[in-house]
C-alpha cells in the first residue's frame, strides 16, 4: 500500500511546484511522505499554495472550498481504511471532476 500511496501522490502532484497538503485524519500519510522525501504540510482544507490535499472524507468539510481548489488545478486523495463504504474489499476510483485536475479516491479494508 506504501508504494501506491506515494505514487498516487506523486501522480496527482504532476509538475506542481506546491507541498502536499494532509488532512488531520490521514496524518500518518504525512509520516510516509517525509519518508518518501515529499513536501507537505497539515491543514484541515486545501489552500491555494498547495498542489494535493489529501483527506479521509469530504464528510463535514467545506465542499466548496474544495470544489474552488480543484478547479484551480490542485489534485484531490480521498482515502481510508475499514470504511464501510468498502464493504466489498479494496479499490480506486475517479472523481468526474472538470477541468483537466486529478483526483484519486482509494479505500482498503483492515
Amino acid at each position: 500500500m506504501e508504494k501506491f500511496l506515494i505514487n498516487a501522490v506523486r501522480w496527482l502532484k504532476g509538475q506542481q511546484k506546491g507541498k502536499v497538503g494532509v488532512s488531520p485524519q490521514v496524518k500518518a500519510l504525512g509520516n510516509l511522505l517525509t519518508k518518501h522525501e515529499v513536501a507537505w504540510t497539515s491543514t484541515t482544507l486545501p489552500t491555494r499554495d498547495l498542489s494535493v490535499y489529501c483527506c479521509a472524507s469530504l464528510h463535514n468539510m467545506n465542499v466548496r472550498k474544495v470544489e474552488d481548489f480543484v478547479a484551480e488545478g490542485g489534485g484531490i486523495l480521498i482515502g481510508s481504511r475499514g470504511s464501510s463504504t468498502c464493504s466489498t474489499g479494496a479499490g480506486f476510483g475517479f472523481i468526474p471532476w472538470e477541468g483537466g485536475s486529478r483526483h484519486l479516491m482509494w479505500w482498503s479494508r483492515i
